[in-house]
């Protein structure tokens, strides 16, 4: 179930499972001509739900010396 950003601590959209927030990324995957479409599903901890970005994957920019 896609939460309403009210009801949420976090400014963007959140769902309450992955399998949902997956769904919604292949679903654009197959009908959106954008070039900026979501690619991959993250948990939040700040509101404890799913997100979708259009980023690649995160590694961490932190170098180790």
């Amino acid at each position: 179930m896609r939460v309403n950003r009210n009801e949420s601590d976090c400014s963007k959209t959140t769902y309450t499972t992955e399998k949902e927030a997956r769904d919604v990324v292949i679903k654009c995957k197959r009908s959106s001509s954008k070039n900026k479409i979501p690619r991959r599903v993250y948990y939040c901890k700040e509101c404890r739900g799913f997100h979708v970005t259009s980023q690649k994957n995160v590694t961490s920019k932190r170098k180790f010396r």
